[in-house]
Order: structure tokens, then sequence, then C-alpha cells
């Protein structure tokens, strides 16, 4: 048997010995406490990972489908509307509207 008062450096009274002996019950306690705490933790676990693998579609995704309702719609307003880049100059106002806006001393 280990003995409990090896990890103290200085020699302990026999009330404070008699005290920590009553005192390793309940650390059983809270040990069998945190073993029941983390084996229902893993049953939750895997009860939540065999859901998320039940979401998933039975059925392989047709990826040329998926592009094809996502991605040429887009393309398609992008035609129609057109695309201009932001000039540097408007870049850089907007970020330092930004940085005049903001409140460097507020507290987190």
């Amino acid at each position: 048997m280990i003995n409990p008062f090896s990890f103290f450096k200085k020699k302990l009274s026999k009330q404070q010995k008699s005290s920590v002996v009553e005192d390793v019950p309940a650390a059983r306690r809270w040990f069998l406490k945190g073993m029941a705490l983390s084996g229902s933790a893993l049953v939750a676990a895997t009860g939540t990972a065999t859901a998320w693998a039940k979401l998933r579609p039975a059925e392989p995704v047709n990826y040329q489908e998926a592009y094809l309702k996502d991605v040429l719609p887009g393309q398609k307003i992008l035609e129609e509307e057109g695309f201009t880049e932001i000039p540097r100059e408007e870049i850089d106002d907007l970020v330092q509207t930004l940085v005049d806006g903001y409140d460097f001393n507020k507290q987190a």
C-alpha cells in the first residue's frame, strides 16, 4: 500500500494525519463521481456522433449538378451587373474611416 503521507514535505501531527485519513473515502467518492461523469460524457459524445453520421446524405453528391445550381447563376449576375474594381485610393479612404472611428482606449 502507498503511504498517503509521502507527498508531504513536513511532518504532520497525529491530529492532522487522522483528518487526512478520514478524507480518503471522500477522495474515492470524488474519483468515482468523476469516472461516472466521464463515462456519461463519452456515451453522450458517441450518441451525438451517431446522430451526425445518420444526417449525411445516403447517396453520393452530384458535384456537377451542385456547380450548375450555385456557380453559374453567380457568374450570370456578375456578367449582367458588371464587376468594377475599387481604386486603391478609395480602399485607403475606407480603411482610414474605420481606423478613425475605432476607440483605441476602450477596455475589452
